[in-house]
């Protein structure tokens, strides 16, 4: 064979493996190239995952900010924050959207929470200002100052308001005996022992005793067994208008102590 038949031979032969060897490798690794995007893939869907929690943490402040105003008047707390986080959405900056959106949530769960308190509390002193508790009642009061301390002021609102309700409308009756009058009523263990106290039994029953000098025997009368220290006063200035009449009496109301007459 001559010399340029075999170096024709031997460049067919390197054609051919060319053709079936690294040429079909560097197909191969063109056609692996598009890997690469595939890999970071998963970074570019992040954002808008990123945005979509942005977007949702934004509708959730916007709405209790909402929950507040009409709570709370004209309320403008969050705007600032509501604000920021409105802005860093369209600009794209998500994490700073969260933050500002959590920032207005908790600015208005505060004030709600305030709010709430500033209820409880007043309720509270409502409770301590009824008379006659007995101890499943007392126990209702302490639970509910407990739940007050601990911070959940709309829960302790909603049980001393429902136990402030309670206390003011329970009712209980007593029926005229022989020789009754309301001052004697008002003095009996059963009732308020506390014959100055007989302006509540009067002021329950005017509709039907408008004279509280005439009482019937077997008259049932109302009578409230959980009167406030206002109602209490009130009723003992009222009394105090007859006292004059019943000198020598010095009663008591609970640990409040009515002096004799000047």
């Amino acid at each position: 064979m001559s010399r340029a038949l075999f170096l024709w031979v031997i460049c067919l032969g390197c054609t051919s493996c060319a053709s079936g060897g690294w040429l079909d490798r560097l197909g191969t690794r063109e056609a692996a190239a598009p890997e690469f995007p595939s890999q970071v893939a998963p970074v570019r869907a992040a954002a808008p995952v990123a945005e979509r929690s942005a977007r949702t943490r934004l509708d959730e402040a916007e709405a209790i900010t909402t929950q507040t105003r009409q709570l709370l008047g004209n309320w403008n707390g969050a705007d600032v924050d509501l604000a920021a986080a409105r802005a860093s959405l369209g600009a794209g900056d998500w994490n700073a959207s969260l933050a500002a959106s959590d920032e207005a949530l908790a600015r208005a769960e505060q004030a709600i929470s305030d709010h709430y308190a500033r209820l409880a509390n007043a309720e509270l002193a409502r409770s301590y200002g009824f008379a006659g508790l007995d101890d499943g009642q007392v126990l209702q009061l302490r639970a509910a100052e407990e739940i007050l301390v601990t911070g959940n002021s709309r829960l302790a609102y909603g049980r001393l308001r429902t136990l402030n309700q309670q206390l003011e409308k329970r009712m209980k009756t007593y029926t005229v005996r022989s020789g009754d009058s309301l001052w004697v009523i008002a003095g009996r263990p059963e009732v308020y022992a506390n014959s100055l106290l007989w302006p509540l039994i009067w002021q329950a029953n005017v509709a039907v005793i408008p004279n509280p000098d005439r009482l019937r025997r077997g008259q049932v009368l109302k009578v409230r067994p959980h009167p406030d220290v206002n109602a209490i006063a009130e009723a003992v200035d009222v009394a105090r208008g007859k006292r004059r009449e019943m000198p020598g009496i010095t009663p008591s109301i609970g640990e409040i102590r009515e002096a004799g007459p000047e």
